[in-house]
């Protein structure tokens, strides 16, 4: 049965209403240019923060509630994800670990075959040059004597041994590490079009600036300040 957060939220809410579109109104039509307004402005500012808080506590215990229901659903969830994920990752290591073994031998069988293949193409060439000088031919002997040296055979596959299972499929996945960061920044500034693969830290920048202010001089940085107004809990 699903729980309505919203609808008793919406009702204790309504006595309000009038209250917060009184308020706003009275925000968008303010126009700050002299001490009285300045002074109006902070008062209105007080009480929109009121405002605010209230509803903030208002939707407080049901979000609280929303979020208990959502963790418990997540947790189990979670429990009967890894009771098949678990085996599944097993059975997807052995596989892989298989497929891997399966065309290492693959490939080795496709070097083995493909040098037979070279050799036997040479060794055909060599026996055809034979034939040719002894029939008399001599130059034309000595030229396929030198192409003999470099003859290609034919490609050689061969498909490592698997199986296939209907929705069943596989595929390689590529990923990269940063092992050297100072290297890989030397490199980016030398090719600027990678700049976007360095991200600043923004949450260490913005501590140091807190703590520097003024004095902060970093290359590449500008110190910024904004001005908030709080308003304090009766």
């Amino acid at each position: 049965m699903e729980t309505n957060y919203v609808e008793p939220i919406l009702a204790d809410l309504g006595p309000h209403e009038h209250a917060i579109v009184t308020f706003t109104e009275r925000a968008k039509a303010l126009v700050v240019s002299d001490a009285q307004s300045h002074h109006y402005g902070q008062e209105l500012l007080r009480d929109l923060a009121h405002i605010e808080r209230g509803i903030t506590e208002l939707f407080a215990e049901p979000k609280a509630a929303a979020h208990r229901a959502h963790r418990a659903v997540c947790a189990a969830e979670k429990k009967l994800l890894d009771e098949v994920q678990t085996p599944r990752r097993q059975i997807g290591a052995l596989l892989s670990s298989y497929e891997l073994e399966e065309g290492r031998k693959a490939e080795a069988k496709r070097r083995e075959l493909q040098a037979a293949a070279q050799k036997a193409a040479q060794d055909q060439l060599l026996a055809d040059a034979v034939a040719v000088a002894e029939a008399g031919d001599p130059v034309a002997a000595e030229e396929m004597l030198q192409d003999a040296e470099s003859v290609d055979a034919p490609v050689v596959y061969v498909e490592p041994e698997l199986s296939k299972v209907d929705g069943v499929s596989s595929r390689t996945l590529w990923s990269a590490e940063v092992t050297d960061m100072r290297r890989f920044v030397q490199f980016v500034a030398l090719n600027p079009t990678y700049m976007n693969m360095l991200k600043p830290d923004m949450k260490a920048l913005n501590a140091m600036a807190r703590s520097l202010r003024e004095n902060m001089h970093m290359p590449g940085i500008r110190v910024s300040t904004n001005t908030v107004h709080a308003v304090r809990k009766d």
